[in-house]
């Protein structure tokens, strides 16, 4: 059976489609307090995804019922993270991008992009729009700007490079007149980076290698081996501090993801939490959660930005969170790890309660340690 994916839209109230202008940086900037548009992937600059949605509350949810359903028509992996913008709700597909008014479920307009060069990976987690251009990236390595209100392409650019694996799959940021993007390629592996674009043309104006050049601070971490070595791809929504002028990277694992040895040192600036300058692309500072990863533990989330009252201070904190199952919380003004916290389980339970747990060793997933797996008789197993 084919399941096309589907956009599902429930709402009580929405506002009519209308000409799209902006928003402007002033609306991207007061986002955390609009509850009508959802203007960044992350709803607001500080990556927290909350609305104050007073019109939907316990007493009235179970009245919320299906307004729209739109099929995608697509079978690919569908990551897409809508932005709502005065009435007019944006998505993506590999190729598509859609804009539609989910009230009267009606596409407004449709854009498909033909690939240009080399197609890698074929997840995209959806747009970005400011100033009336709605801009994403593309498997091959392209940024594309479209009008908003009629989805006419306004500029494309070959921002990556496509031949090296390099594909764009994460929702871009944009901050004044630069567009914020990286390449994602862990198990290419690609050498990654972050980039800042002018909204205008697409113009790169600044590069971070998020996997330090040769004579770069950090590249020194990386030992030196006649194997490819690599990445610190991004893939995941940045986070924005406005006020600062400051753009929270959640880095990417290194490549070969679990052998170690072809890559001594703590491999900067993988499984990092990296922070730039959003005008120039310059280092602020850094965090590495995971130094010399060998289990592919990235950063797979949002930093989001909050204040909190920490021993009778009141304190600007940035949270981080990857595949290693820790939830780490920083200061941003000192740079202070004040601590981590496991949000889920991390130790490995003993192989004799695994074994209690299982019911067919043929029909689950094994796991072992050590540097060889045990005999087909000795594998335990997950249930």
């Amino acid at each position: 059976m084919i399941v096309f994916a589907a956009m599902v839209l429930i709402a009580l109230v929405a506002l009519p489609a209308e000409a799209q202008q902006g928003p402007t940086q002033m609306e991207l900037n007061a986002a955390s307090s609009n509850a009508a548009d959802w203007l960044h992937t992350n709803h607001d600059y500080g990556g927290q995804r909350y609305v104050d949605a007073k019109d939907i509350n316990r007493e009235n949810a179970h009245l919320l019922q299906p307004t729209c359903v739109y099929k995608i028509g697509d079978l690919y992996p569908f990551h897409t993270n809508p932005i709502v913008y005065r009435g007019l709700m944006y998505v993506t597909t590999p190729y598509a991008t859609i804009a539609l008014d989910p009230v009267a479920c009606r596409v407004r307009w449709r854009h498909d992009w033909e690939a240009k060069g080399r197609e890698n990976w074929p997840q995209n987690r959806g747009i970005a729009v400011k100033d009336g251009k709605v801009i994403r990236g593309t498997r091959d390595g392209h940024l594309l700007a479209l009008d908003a209100e009629t989805g006419r392409l306004l500029w494309e650019r070959a921002a990556a490079d496509a031949t090296k694996g390099e594909t764009f799959t994460m929702p871009p940021v944009i901050f004044e007149d630069l567009i914020i993007i990286g390449p994602a390629g862990n198990e290419v592996p690609i050498k990654g980076w972050v980039g800042g674009f002018k909204l205008d043309s697409g113009e790169a104006v600044w590069r971070f290698n998020t996997m330090p050049g040769r004579g770069e601070p950090g590249a020194d971490t990386w030992g030196s081996a006649e194997v490819l070595t690599g990445v610190g791809a991004v893939w995941t929504p940045f986070s924005l501090d406005a006020s600062q002028g400051l753009v929270f990277i959640a880095v990417g694992n290194p490549a070969p993801d679990f052998d170690g040895d072809v890559r001594p040192g703590s491999n900067l600036y993988t499984n990092s939490l990296v922070v730039l300058d959003a005008r120039t692309g310059k280092l602020r500072w850094h965090y590495q959660a995971v130094p010399h990863d060998t289990h592919d533990w990235d950063l797979t989330q949002v930093s989001p930005l909050f204040s909190a009252d920490v021993k009778g201070e009141q304190r600007r904190l940035v949270a981080v969170v990857g595949k290693d199952g820790l939830l780490h919380v920083l200061d941003r003004d000192s740079h202070e790890h004040l601590y981590e916290v496991a949000v889920t389980r991390r130790q490995t339970p003993s192989r004799r309660s695994l074994k209690r747990e299982c019911t067919s060793v043929r029909d689950h997933s094994v796991a072992y340690s050590g540097t060889a797996p045990p005999s087909a008789r000795e594998r335990t197993c997950f249930t």
